[in-house]
């Protein structure tokens, strides 16, 4: 549990439109590679139609994850790496995209981004969300949109470095790459199914 405690840590206070960071994202357009540009509208409309009322924002990591932390041998984050996508914005966009990441049996599985909490001894998600709960004291009821908005943006990611794969940007790919037009599709369809789940 100390990641969530580590990332509640991060998020003391400050204030941002989170509909502003979805249109500042949308950066798909007619791109030829472009893997379900339907359903990353639909996602997008849905998301855009749905913010949730926006607190005093924080420092955001941007891709707060296990393999971006060193963990010491008792289970405790040392420290917290890879900082170039941070800004100021909500702090719940960590945690939502962190339960993204967070893969466990009988879950969302992305092939081509295997994750360490697949295995025995991690805590569930929402038990890290509930962790990050009382530790931060937020409201986390809205999760659903923020892991709907974690699924969306790192699609968008994903399918920007498949489209540069797909136009010969890196030469021969290994098959993290070539399975990433599947997991883009799977990030928007849990996307969709999350942001359905937010609402009710």
């Amino acid at each position: 549990m100390a990641t969530a405690v580590r990332v509640a840590e991060l998020h003391p206070g400050h204030r941002a439109r989170l509909a502003e960071i979805l249109r500042a994202t949308r950066v798909f357009n007619d791109a030829e590679v472009a893997v379900a540009l339907e359903l990353f509208d639909e996602v997008h409309g849905e998301l855009s139609a749905q913010v949730p009322d926006q607190g005093t924002p924080t420092i955001v990591h941007g891709d707060y994850r296990l393999d971006n932390m060193l963990i010491t041998p008792d289970g405790a984050v040392a420290a917290v790496l890879d900082w170039e996508l941070c800004t100021l914005g909500d702090p719940l966009a960590d945690v939502g995209l962190l339960t993204v990441y967070w893969q466990r049996p009988g879950g969302l599985s992305l092939h081509s981004l295997d994750s360490a909490t697949m295995l025995d001894g991690f805590s569930e998600a929402e038990e890290l969300v509930a962790r990050y709960a009382q530790r931060s004291g937020r409201d986390v009821s809205r999760i659903g949109f923020y892991r709907a908005f974690g699924c969306w943006r790192l699609a968008a990611i994903l399918e920007g470095v498949y489209a540069r794969w797909s136009a010969g940007a890196y030469g021969e790919a290994d098959e993290a790459v070539r399975t990433m037009a599947d997991t883009v599709v799977r990030l928007l369809e849990a996307a969709h199914e999350a942001s359905r789940v937010s609402t009710r």
